[in-house]
């Protein structure tokens, strides 16, 4: 099953989700394309070979501004709407794949803090987080509805930087930059 984004909007539905995948023996997963793109594939080597050395950070972008209408999905509460749960979840399931290509398995989130700004239907309109993962890695987002962003993702190493040029979520090219000053760009 492929399931579109958001697999759930709580903890308590996507394990019911995932109980009954087992039960049943049926692939489950979300429907977020990003990480089987072909500029990823290079994204994800330079991981796993160390090129930037260990992770330090992650930063992201995702955002653009569409007027307020109640009653669309971006902004209705019943149709899991907010910034978060439409566009964050790249944000949060890109670094979550990278960490795991750099480190074997993602992280353990230690902490983290969250600012939201809030639409009259209650849902999110622009989320700014950072998390803290084990080995001190930190990722830090902002998603949302009122502004445009930049739209990259930048992967900083203790030996280099990866970044996803605008529009990392439907990524053609990467580039990576050395200390020294190497860069190597990939266009797929």
């Amino acid at each position: 099953v492929l399931c579109e984004k958001p697999l759930a909007v709580n903890l308590r539905q996507a394990q019911a989700l995932s109980e009954l995948s087992l039960k049943l023996d049926v692939f489950l997963m979300e429907a977020l394309w990003t990480r089987f793109l072909p500029a990823y594939d290079s994204v994800g080597e330079w991981l796993r070979a160390g090129r930037i050395g260990p992770v330090r950070a992650i930063q992201s972008s995702f955002g653009f501004s569409i007027p307020f209408e109640a009653h669309t999905r971006h902004w209705d509460p019943w149709q899991a709407g907010g910034a978060l749960l439409d566009i964050g979840v790249y944000n949060l399931s890109t670094a979550q794949w990278a960490l795991a290509q750099a480190n074997g398995a993602a992280p353990e989130l230690q902490d983290f803090t969250a600012e939201a700004k809030f639409a009259p239907t209650g849902v999110d309109t622009a989320l700014l987080a950072t998390l803290r993962f084990s080995g001190d890695v930190h990722l830090q987002f902002r998603c949302g509805f009122d502004a445009l962003a930049d739209n990259s993702l930048r992967i900083f190493g203790e030996h280099g930087l990866i970044t996803v040029p605008a529009r990392f979520w439907e990524a053609t090219s990467a580039v990576l930059r050395m200390d020294g000053g190497e860069e190597q760009r990939v266009e797929r």
